[in-house]
């Protein structure tokens, strides 16, 4: 077995190394940079997260009305112009080597921390079924507000027992040419009404998707089954959206140790069970999601990184 070489360098050793660029993520990256400690944060995406899609947010003190891709700007370049450094990229593993937290990317590529900060926000629960993965990107899409406009006069299939995955459906009732919405549970009877208050819509309640088909370029159906009654009934489709709730990102995170169901498990100062390891945002378990309340996360996490780093220098 080859041994492993570690090389730390200024150019990847950081007091504090944040995983994420959501607004838990770039608050926390703002909050690091301006104490003086050298901060650096790492995403796949472009920095913003979820808040990018976001079109009008209007309970973000201090703005009556202000579009989510804006604000993420504002904060990225706050953070930035306040001396954090970003990097694009993917976490596989953190690992402790040398007193120092390892975070490897990809390409073999690694950074050091005295602290990190865990923010890497959610990903688009999937279906699981055959053929999803197949046609990701190729008639089958996560956001509605993203993809929306493909749906043009198209029939369309909304899935999800959601009230996001109600809001999608109704949204397209207005562009697509028709609307399948499919859940495994019935909705909510207010959600209900509003929905059938549309002409071109009709709701599959308590069926699940067994399959997606299609022509080896794009999704043209969906094969579903009645869970009262096990009968299959085939579903033809030029688009479908997927609106099946968020599962948090971590799975780099799993060796640690700092998991529970999924989530990554912290006390009030933001810290996990491992020393110098802090989580923030939606990876942690939190029953208010909203973006003001990612930005107090991302605060906390790195006001106590701080303090942890200055206490270890004694």
């Amino acid at each position: 077995m080859a041994l492993e070489t570690i090389i730390v360098n200024e150019e990847n050793q950081f007091d504090i190394f944040i995983i994420g660029s959501g607004p838990a993520g770039l608050t926390a990256a703002l909050y690091g940079a301006r104490s003086g400690l050298k901060t650096g944060f790492i995403d796949k995406s472009t920095p913003g997260g979820k808040l990018i899609g976001i079109k009008n947010l209007r309970n973000f003190p201090g703005y009556e009305n202000i579009s989510g891709q804006v604000l993420a700007e504002n904060m990225y370049s706050q953070a930035i112009d306040s001396g954090a450094k970003y990097i694009y990229g993917t976490v596989t593993n953190i690992v402790e080597k040398l007193n120092l937290w390892c975070v490897y990317g990809d390409e073999g590529k690694t950074w050091f921390a005295k602290a990190v900060i865990i923010a890497s926000g959610t990903d688009n629960a999937k279906l699981n079924v055959d053929g999803e993965k197949e046609y990701q990107n190729m008639g089958i899409s996560y956001c509605v507000e993203c993809d929306g406009p493909l749906a043009t006069q198209k029939n369309v299939v909304v899935i999800g027992n959601t009230a996001e995955a109600y809001t999608s459906a109704l949204k397209l009732t207005k562009i697509a040419k028709t609307v399948s919405l499919i859940s495994d549970i019935p909705l909510p009877i207010e959600l209900d009404t509003s929905l059938l208050e549309q002409n071109n819509i009709k709701q599959y309640i308590g069926y699940k998707v067994l399959e997606i088909l299609g022509d080896n370029f794009n999704v043209n159906s969906i094969i579903l089954q009645n869970t009262t009654n096990n009968t299959i009934e085939k579903l033809s489709t030029d688009f479908i959206f997927v609106n099946t709730g968020y599962t948090p990102s971590i799975d780099f995170a799993e060796m640690l140790g700092i998991t529970t169901d999924g989530i990554i498990s912290v006390d009030d100062l933001k810290a996990t069970t491992v020393s110098g390891i802090f989580a923030c945002g939606d990876v942690s378990k939190n029953e208010n999601r909203q973006v003001v309340t990612a930005c107090a996360d991302g605060a906390i996490a790195a006001m106590n990184a701080i303090k942890y780093i200055n206490a270890t220098k004694k």
